[in-house]
């Protein structure tokens, strides 16, 4: 057995796939007009073998493992071939390898599918050879006739923006930022207390998305699915009925194994909720299921297409090419991360950039674009960081979700005080756009003081709080 030492294991994992991001963003080329079928492009190191050798291995042993094939036959149709190899290196060792799949080989009934896609084009031979020391599947092209059996998001960025702004106030869209939260605790609640942190969380017309958290589980017993979305949209469509320039979207988490998530899906339906969140992480082709029904069956509902657990796929399976296809399938909203040097989700830098384009870049066969939402660790200082980062494209095009900030917001006297927490957004609103004031900071590590001091002069108590509950060093009242 080979001696593994601390060394081994303290390898700077970040910094090498930052390195190799880099490596393959800067090579990447694009997929050659002439060529009608799936192409996959990967990143390849191996040790014992060669870019080229691994190359044909996957068209070969991915598709039909024939060694030999009449040219012209069904069997020789149905067989991947290697494009090309690129060293990065000038070794045959490491590079980037592209193989074109035929997409007849997983065509079903004149359909595709993103499972069936990628159990092709990131299986067993790809993942599982000891030939490839490390291989990443990095980049994913389809024809346009595949492209265009995908549904894509059914309402996407427009849709949204419309559906949580006023008929009579549709100059409020865009103008302002879309904020939402999520319910914490994340579970252990009854319905009854459910009820309550939307209540109090959502009475300000800054917020317009609520959802529960991911770890709300459906048949959780003391909050079952079927009871808290019906109680929570009649709080929902209460709040409403006294709004004026606002409205408010709820969406409950049904994430659940596929024998259980059609009916819980269609409870949800049932009760009329604007969005359901649900993750298909570890039960791929969720996403695609639940559009197809919902158009099916005619409702005005959004997908939250929740992505946990992706991070467990980031290093063999680059997150934009998982989030390619869950636009495809028809998502309506995606999570990446919080912008700004202090994020400490990911994705970060490079792989942050190239996520949240292939959300809302046009595609050539028209799928919508889809709602980036900016959320994980999101709070009232790095909420101002990413306003002024996301401003030049739009604030419509982002929807800004800050649970724990809100929800989980602690006043001493009171204890859980969603109601404050909500206030301090709307006082970190204040000062965003506050005309006579222009904060220096912004972009720096000193914009969280530069809000406390402005919060302070001007007696916003509960933002003042909500920064000294998460930022360190922030001067204690």
């Amino acid at each position: 057995m080979t001696k593994v030492t601390l060394d081994h294991i303290r390898m700077d994992l970040d910094t090498r796939e930052t390195s190799i991001r880099e490596l393959v963003f800067e090579h990447l080329q694009t997929t050659p007009s002439n060529v009608d079928a799936i192409v996959a492009t990967y990143f390849v190191y191996t040790a014992n073998s060669s870019l080229n050798h691994i190359g044909k291995s996957i068209a070969k042993l991915q598709t039909t493992a024939a060694d030999w094939e009449e040219p012209g036959t069904l069997l020789a149709k149905s067989t991947g071939r290697l494009i090309d190899v690129q060293t990065l290196d000038g070794t045959q060792q490491l590079g980037l390898v592209r193989v074109a799949f035929p997409p007849e080989i997983i065509e079903s009934s004149g359909g595709y599918f993103s499972s069936d896609i990628l159990h092709i084009v990131s299986g067993a031979v790809q993942h599982d050879l000891m030939d490839s020391t490390d291989l990443k599947l990095v980049h994913v092209s389809l024809p346009v006739k595949v492209m265009r059996a995908f549904p894509g998001p059914g309402y996407g960025i427009d849709a949204f923006a419309g559906s949580v702004t006023a008929q009579d106030h549709s100059a409020w869209r865009g103008s302002r930022p879309l904020v939402g939260t999520i319910v914490k605790p994340c579970t252990g609640i009854t319905v009854t207390e459910l009820v309550e942190v939307v209540n109090h969380a959502c009475q300000s017309e800054e917020i317009v998305f609520v959802k529960e958290d991911e770890n709300l589980h459906p048949g959780f017993p003391w909050c079952p699915l079927n009871k808290r979305v019906e109680a929570v949209q009649r709080t929902v469509d209460s709040i409403n009925s006294s709004r004026k320039t606002t409205r408010l979207m709820y969406a409950p988490h049904i994430s659940s194994p596929p024998p259980q998530f059609m009916t819980h899906l269609k409870t949800a339906l049932d009760a009329g909720v604007g969005a359901v969140m649900f993750s298909e992480t570890y039960a791929g082709g969720l996403f695609r299921l639940a559009r197809d029904e919902i158009i099916k069956g005619g409702y005005e509902c959004l997908i939250y297409g929740h992505n946990g657990g992706i991070g467990s796929r980031g290093r063999s399976i680059y997150r934009e090419v998982i989030d390619f296809f869950a636009r495809l399938d028809g998502i309506d909203f995606r999570q990446t991360a919080p912008g700004g040097s202090s994020a400490y989700l990911r994705p970060i830098g490079l792989e942050h950039v190239t996520t949240e384009n292939v959300l809302q870049t046009n595609l050539p066969t028209g799928q919508r674009p889809v709602v980036i939402v900016r959320a994980g660790g999101l709070d009232q200082g790095s909420l101002i960081v990413n306003l002024a980062e996301v401003s030049e494209n739009g604030f419509a095009r982002y929807l800004f979700l800050m649970g724990s900030a809100i929800t989980g917001f602690v006043d001493p006297a009171k204890g859980y005080d969603p109601a404050s927490g909500a206030t301090s957004v709307e006082q970190v609103l204040l000062a965003y756009f506050d005309k006579s004031h222009s904060f220096a900071e912004i972009q720096g590590p000193g914009h969280v003081t530069e809000l406390f001091q402005y919060a302070t002069e001007r007696g916003m108590t509960e933002l003042t709080s909500s920064l000294m509950q998460r930022y360190k060093g922030i001067p204690q009242k």
